[in-house]
């Protein structure tokens, strides 16, 4: 190939088509003549498989938040490979040719393209994008009282709610239960058995990054009556009695 001269340090090729497109290491000569000598220096390019993105998931995420994310497609040369986010690069690990796990940045509410690299310079190009989606938030609940015993169904009043797998409810600090869906701002969850006493209730689109509501859950447990007191009275009525 004919280089350009760029400065005393510095000349640009343009790689030609490897023989029959295979891949792997080839030696690249530089000579200041049209035939090459003993003095000149062989240095070595790798070329590799045509990179290409076919697919992310999770498709979406919180804003604001990092994600790690699967990027799939092929090309990736199992080794380390560069994401670039809305213009800024990031190191990713490719497992294989075919899979890498990558870490999204925390963004505000948007489409991103995803791009990679397996060499700093070329980056695709495929359509492959990340939405950070709004953060659910808890507005009320309904009932805002349980008594605590399991498969009890309380409703979620918010917004932000999104129709995911990955939707699910916090009760407290672990109790986590997957969520049903109804509308971008209901969402139905089922009881797991809570003791007697207070505790919040927040939501999340990707079972990961929980709202921070707040709104809390008034359990109370089991209503059991031992004695009344009197234990009869006239029954004309307006009787007090203690329970």
């Amino acid at each position: 190939a004919v280089a350009s001269f760029v400065s005393s340090s510095k000349i640009m090729c343009l790689t030609p088509a490897s023989a029959a497109e295979t891949t792997g290491l080839v030696d690249v000569y530089l000579s200041l003549q049209s035939s090459l000598s003993e003095a000149d220096q062989i240095l070595q390019y790798r070329y590799t498989e045509h990179l290409e993105l076919i697919s992310v998931w999770p498709l979406s995420g919180a804003e604001k938040t990092a994600h790690i994310v699967t990027v799939v497609g092929r090309g990736m040369a199992g080794a380390s490979s560069i994401l670039r986010v809305s213009g800024n690069e990031h190191t990713c690990h490719a497992g294989t040719s075919t899979v890498a796990v990558c870490a999204m940045p925390p963004k505000a509410v948007g489409v991103v393209p995803i791009e990679m690299s397996t060499n700093g310079a070329d980056f695709t190009t495929d359509g492959v994008h990340f939405k950070y989606e709004p953060m659910p938030a808890v507005v009320r609940l309904k009932p805002s009282v349980s008594s605590g015993v399991a498969n009890e169904l309380v409703t979620v009043i918010g917004e932000s709610f999104l129709p995911v797998e990955e939707l699910h409810c916090l009760f407290g600090a672990v109790a986590t239960v997957q969520g049903m869906w109804r509308s971008s701002s209901v969402v139905a969850c089922t009881l797991p058995a809570l003791s007697p006493g207070n505790l919040t209730v927040e939501v999340s689109n990707d079972a990961q990054h929980f709202s921070g509501s707040k709104i809390q859950l008034v359990s109370y447990g089991l209503l059991a009556a031992s004695a009344v007191k009197p234990s009869r009275g006239g029954a004309e009525g307006s009787e007090l009695v203690t329970v």
